[in-house]
């Protein structure tokens, strides 16, 4: 997703692999979440696989 937030910031509309339209708003929120669940799956948590 750290391309679609370059590509949002030109201009560019962006569908996320869910077919959905991601906003410069909620750029923030997905990568942060991305990088939480990256750092819990290092540590050996579980976290549940797409829906």
């Amino acid at each position: 997703m750290w391309l679609a937030s370059l590509l949002l910031k030109k201009g560019v509309h962006v569908l996320s692999p869910r077919s959905t339209f991601v906003k410069d708003e909620q750029m923030d929120t997905i990568l942060y979440s991305r990088y939480v669940f990256v750092k819990l799956r290092r540590q050996g948590a579980y976290t549940k696989g797409p829906k």
